[in-house]
């Protein structure tokens, strides 16, 4: 299935509320009412939702369901909970459900923490410690769950939790930028967004309002 968030119903306790689909088409199905969160994953095998949610206070924590469709549990301990943040912060299952990654901008810098799923397994554990602070654009991992493709600066880099960012994995010019990998199961075939920005000088008609570009950082693909 196809799962998304949407708003609910006007006058709704909750402002938005997760459907799924199924992936041959159909009417979505209300799955759960979602309340102060920032971001939200389905694993893989679409038996458990992480999501990462806020308070009045706008201190972060984490929440897990399983299955999906059930009540958030907030995820215990919490090293990582913080008040002070910016940016998206993420959080995804590794694709053998042992472990959650969470990715946050926090005050001293980016955070990447490593936590035992289900919560009380082990110990969180912050990793990655030589992570850029450029822009960052998601991740996606290997089956092994111990490395993957990331977003960093608008390009794709291999990298993992003990090596660190390694080789790149796309390369191009500072306007051209790709983000949110996607790793198939077997680790075969990547899907990625690109987006382009382009520059321009424009010369507009006083007469008749008639635009002409005159200058363009345009490349010719």
């Amino acid at each position: 299935r196809v799962f998304f968030v949407g708003k609910n119903a006007q006058g709704a306790d909750s402002p938005y509320v997760l459907f799924s689909v199924p992936v041959v088409g159909g009417e979505p199905d209300i799955v759960m009412p979602m309340d102060h969160f920032v971001s939200l994953r389905v694993s893989q095998n679409g038996q458990a939702l992480v999501a990462v949610r806020y308070d009045e206070n706008r201190k972060l924590s984490l929440a897990t369901a399983s299955p999906v469709g059930s009540a958030l549990k907030r995820y215990t301990p919490a090293p990582f909970e913080t008040a002070v943040w910016s940016n998206q912060p993420d959080a995804q299952f590794s694709p053998d459900m042992r472990s959650i990654t969470f990715v946050v901008d926090a005050l001293h810098g980016r955070e990447v923490w490593k936590l035992p799923y289900p919560a009380g397994q082990g110990t969180p554990e912050r990793v990655f410690r030589n992570v850029p602070q450029s822009a960052f654009g998601g991740w996606s991992w290997f089956p092994d769950g111990r490395s993957g493709v990331w977003s960093f600066a608008g390009h794709l880099r291999l990298a993992g939790f003990r090596s660190g960012a390694r080789q790149a994995v796309t390369a191009g010019i500072p306007y051209e930028s790709q983000s949110q990998p996607a790793l198939s199961p077997d680790g075969k075939q990547l899907l990625f967004g690109e987006s382009r920005t382009d520059y321009m000088i424009l010369s507009a008609s006083l007469s008749d309002a008639s635009v002409e570009r005159v200058i363009t950082s345009e490349v010719p693909t």
